[in-house]
């Protein structure tokens, strides 16, 4: 075991065994492949942990990440956070679509929403998700918004949970294609329209540093195109540009004091 401040690494043997996993066929399988003697190697970054194992008498091999609690010398409620940047890389749900955001903290804060904290919030995201369940026929979209996040936040590395609330207005754009099957290669006409984009969830302070923080959030995001837009795809119209409501997972991390 390898260990400093920030990182530990480990590399070992280790013996499994699994009883009572005979409710069906699944859990079966799966206890006969992890039973027996493997070897491990895993990777902890602050609160991130990875770790993948190889089998030796079966030859399988599985792996699993950790989010984990900790505690350093900037935990204590003493210590202020109050960092101005921010980054955030988020994955919408169920159509699976990248975000991408960028906050900057703004000196002006809206105390009669109670907020703390006030941000300027700059999102793209883009996705290929799939139209109405078809396997073939895809929903290319595109939006690139701006507006304002508030933000409750104490600004003390002991607060380990708080929510947020966005609003932002953009444009969005979208196209339906077909990479494969018998419409493989046919596309509608690109529409765009403004859009209203509104969020809100938790964020949770995974590894706070002194001039950086590592935080998780969870939320729901939902956008509102301002107008729908009907297009001819396949020998028929399609109306694009529907409203919307995801669930928004992601990794941010904020810097400079």
């Amino acid at each position: 075991v390898v260990h400093n401040q920030t990182m530990t690494l480990w590399l070992g043997l280790r013996e499994d065994w699994r009883e009572n996993y005979d409710a069906d066929f699944v859990q079966t399988a799966t206890a006969q492949s992890e039973s027996g003697t493997s070897l491990t190697f895993g990777i902890g970054i602050g609160p991130i942990v990875f770790e993948t194992v190889q089998g030796l008498d079966n030859k399988s091999s599985f792996g699993r990440l950790l989010f984990t609690s900790v505690e350093n010398e900037y935990t204590s409620s003493e210590y202020s956070l109050d960092n101005k940047h921010a980054i955030s890389f988020n994955l919408l749900l169920p159509d699976v679509v990248l975000e991408a955001q960028y906050r900057r903290a703004l000196a002006y804060r809206l105390k009669s929403f109670g907020a703390s904290r006030t941000w300027l919030l700059f999102g793209i995201h883009y996705g290929d998700p799939v139209y109405q369940d078809s396997f073939y026929v895809h929903n290319l979209t595109r939006q690139a918004a701006i507006g304002l996040e508030l933000e409750w936040h104490n600004n003390k590395a002991s607060q380990w949970a708080w929510p947020y609330f966005a609003l932002l207005a953009g444009q969005r754009t979208e196209q339906l294609r077909a990479d494969s099957g018998t419409l493989a290669g046919q596309e509608s006409e690109q529409v765009s329209s403004p859009v209203i984009e509104a969020g809100t969830g938790i964020r949770f302070n995974l590894y706070p540093g002194r001039t950086w923080q590592l935080l998780f959030q969870a939320g729901l995001v939902g956008h509102y195109p301002t107008s729908s837009k009907t297009v001819a795809f396949d020998q028929s119209e399609v109306e694009l540009l529907q409203p919307d409501l995801a669930a928004s997972l992601g990794l941010s991390v904020t810097f400079g004091l």
